[in-house]
């Protein structure tokens, strides 16, 4: 169940960042402040990465820490 949470979070989050390069594409041709604008678009790409990559290294390791402790060996 928390990897298809993880998997579902991941997809959400790449849809989002589409958007976003979606939103910096429409500035570009609207004649907007392309510049300023597209390195703030890269800078919440690269922090949405990082949240992810936060998120699903937590589920990854609760995940690692259920089977643990769900399978150990105490022979």
């Amino acid at each position: 169940m928390v990897k298809n949470e993880a998997v579902t979070e991941a997809i959400l989050e790449a849809k989002e960042w589409e958007g976003e390069l979606d939103d910096a594409h429409l500035m570009a041709v609207s004649g907007g402040n392309f510049t300023t604008d597209l390195v703030n678009q890269a800078n919440s790409i690269g922090a949405s990465y990082s949240d992810l990559g936060k998120t699903l290294g937590q589920k990854y390791t609760a995940l690692g820490q259920y089977f643990s402790a769900e399978f150990s060996y105490n022979g």
